[in-house]
């Protein structure tokens, strides 16, 4: 048979045991609050769960005359200038769509060989 002091003993190695498991399984739940900006935070970031519903931004002001304001660059008078920009326009667009590859290859790219 067990002696008291042996029993006292394993039953208190058990319950420090338990008590022991039980930090050890279930960690603290660490979370932070920001006081500048009035975020929570845990330890993966912000916790959406924990924010405070925000009402929607309200839209910004805009001026009456901005909205239904006059052309901001008028006419261009000399036809000379305004055919050799449409030229210019199309050459650049069709120089891009020339130089972009048909089939992109998503290979190693030579910065990845730094890392």
């Amino acid at each position: 048979m067990i002696s008291k002091f042996t029993r006292s003993f394993l039953l208190s190695c058990i319950a420090l045991l338990l008590i022991g498991s039980l930090f050890f399984l279930n960690p603290p739940i660490r979370i932070y609050h920001d006081a500048v900006n009035h975020a929570w935070f845990n330890e993966d970031g912000v916790d959406p769960s924990l924010q405070k519903p925000q009402p929607p931004p309200a839209p910004p002001q805009v001026e009456a005359g901005t909205v239904n304001g006059g052309v901001i660059m008028g006419k261009l008078g000399n036809e000379t200038a305004k055919a050799e920009l449409g030229r210019a326009t199309w050459k650049l667009l069709h120089t891009m769509t020339l130089r972009f590859p048909e089939v992109i290859d998503i290979g190693p790219f030579p910065f990845q060989s730094v890392y």
